[in-house]
Formats: structure tokens, sequence, C-alpha cells
């Protein structure tokens, strides 16, 4: 009988979360298996507040789910809040499959992921507790096959070639190649292979996809990732064409959040604006996750950080990444 605690991580968050809706599908008809699934969110469920909801028994199925990502955290330096997580996780039945998830910045081991009062209880529980870090994204040709894969399993076909555009395109998150293997597709209406050509049309660049997602990396407050991110694209980037995209993507922002608080068409932001239905579709999703007077602080400080450089006060790199560090710190 597997171990009905399993702790899922690695730096592929698309496997992940497939994973947690295979093991939610096993319960069967969709209305019925709602019924059985708790999902929280670590940084602010109540520990206290596990057994009861782990405890509670099936309602007309086998077993309930209980999914928690990011938990971590919230116990470093807490030994009395660590000794109770782990006395409520020793009470959960078997009836319950308790799934704690964790996304990593980078494929990192185990040790420097669980925290060691966790790793000890788990070596003490085998046939309770599973550690399974195989959730690491592909890389070279593997993320290529991957690509090629993923096309078959959604009913259609990528040719090698255009697979590894993709990733020279789009980068190696394996969310965003996803979405674009499906665009791509549909594209061609499932009736042909995609080829180079077809990436070539349709994808956005690399370099707007990665300011989306350092945006997204800022407003997470996530400041590993938003710095590895600005280090890639000012490898690839000149710094001064980089700032400038920075400063056009939270302009967008402050746009979008604005007709977002006031009711109004953000269609006629994308259409002054000439934005595709895809950026106007991210942009939305990215203001979103920012209130309107952090968007304005932001503007502000890269309007200070414009004068800087300019009047030769610092230079733009380091001026960047402090704004990064300043923001998800």
């Amino acid at each position: 009988m597997e171990p009905h605690i399993q702790v899922l991580f690695g730096d592929d968050e698309l496997a992940i979360t497939e994973y947690v809706k295979s093991r939610e599908k096993e319960l069967g008809d969709p209305v019925t298996a709602e019924m059985n699934i708790t999902r929280l969110d670590g940084r602010t469920f109540n520990p206290d507040e596990l057994l009861r909801v782990a405890a509670a028994m099936p309602f007309l199925a086998s077993r309930r789910i209980v999914v928690i990502s990011n938990c971590w955290g919230r116990f470093k330096q807490l030994e009395d809040a660590q000794r109770s997580f782990l006395a409520n996780l020793e009470k959960i039945p078997a009836t319950t499959l308790l799934l704690l998830t964790g996304v990593l910045e980078e494929k990192r081991d185990v040790k420097k992921f669980l925290p060691k009062w966790f790793t000890d209880w788990a070596s003490k529980h085998p046939g309770k507790v599973k550690l399974d870090g195989t959730f690491t994204t592909p890389a070279g040709r593997e993320l290529e096959k991957w690509i090629e894969k993923r096309a078959v399993d959604l009913g259609g076909k990528i040719s090698p070639d255009a697979a590894a555009l993709m990733v020279s395109m789009v980068g190696e998150e394996p969310r965003q190649l996803d979405q674009e293997v499906l665009k791509l597709l549909t594209y061609v209406n499932f009736k042909r292979k995609v080829e180079p050509d077809d990436v070539e049309k349709l994808i956005v660049n690399s370099a707007q996809v990665n300011i989306f997602e350092l945006v997204d990396a800022i407003s997470d407050q996530n400041k590993h990732k938003a710095v590895r991110l600005l280090h890639r694209m000012l490898d690839d980037e000149d710094p001064f064409m980089l700032f400038a995209m920075i400063i056009r993507q939270f302009r967008f922002l402050l746009l979008v959040r604005d007709c977002l608080d006031h009711s109004a068409q953000l269609f006629d932001v994308g259409k002054a604006f000439a934005l595709s239905d895809w950026q106007l579709q991210r942009f939305s999703s990215s203001a979103r996750r920012f209130a309107l007077p952090l968007l304005e602080t932001v503007y502000r400080r890269l309007l200070e950080i414009d004068e800087m450089v300019k009047t030769g006060k610092m230079e733009l790199p380091l001026a960047l990444e402090t704004f990064v560090v300043g923001f998800t710190s």
C-alpha cells in the first residue's frame, strides 16, 4: 500500500500540477470528487485546522485528498508549531491522501528544500510518507522530445526542428511551452505537423515572455526567481533596451489595473496600443497581482532610476538589480 502522505517537489510546476490532477481524477465522478478534495495555501492555512480537514471521512468515495502548497516557510524557528504539525500528520487516517507540494526555483536535492526536522520524521515513517523529488524540468534534447510528446498527447504533431526553435524562442518553462504547443496545434487545426515557419509566425519573442515572468516574480515577492530572470535577460539583451521594456510593461500594467478598478473596457486599451489578445490577457493576469498604489510606486521608482542613470549616479545593470531586490524583499 502506498504512503498516504506524499511530498511533491521539483522545479517543474506543470508536472506537479498534473500529477495532483491525476490523483484527483482517481476519485471518479467530478461532482462527487470535488466534495472530497480540499486545497490549502500553506502560507495562509491554519495548521491547527489540518487534522479536522484531513481526518474527515470520504463522502461516497474511497478516499479524501488534501493538497497543501508551499507550507514549509511558515514553520521556520517555530519548534512548537513543528511538533504540532508532525503530531497531526501522524493522526491522519489512510483514507486521506495528503499531498504537500513545493515548486523549487532551480534543481536542488531534498536536503536543500525540506527542513531537517521534517526529513528526520519522514525517515522514521517510510510506510506513511513518501518524498518525491522527481518533478524536474527536462533540458536540451530531452526538453525538445518533451514538446514533441506533448503535441502527440494533445492530438497533434510537431517536427523536431520546430520543437528546437520553440525552446530557443520561449525558453525552458514547461507551462509556457505547453501553452504555446496548444496554440500552434490550434493554428494548424490539428491536421498537419507544426513546422518552424509556424513557430516563427505565432510565437512571441522570449524576451517579452520573460518580461511577464519577471513582473510576476516581483508580484509574488519571489526574489531568487526575479533576480535570476533579470540576470538571464541582461545576458541576452542590451540593458537600456531591457529597461525600456520594463518601463513599458509597468506602464501598461498601470493602465490595465486602472481599467479593472473602474470597470472600464480592456478592449479599448488593447485597441489604442495595438496589443494582441495574448498580450492583453497576460497584462490583465499580471495586473490583478498588484494593487494600483503599488504599481504607481513601482513606476515612480523606475522614473527615479532613469534620472540616476542619466546623471551618472548609478550604472543601469546595478540599478535594475537594486530595483528588483527592493520590491521582492
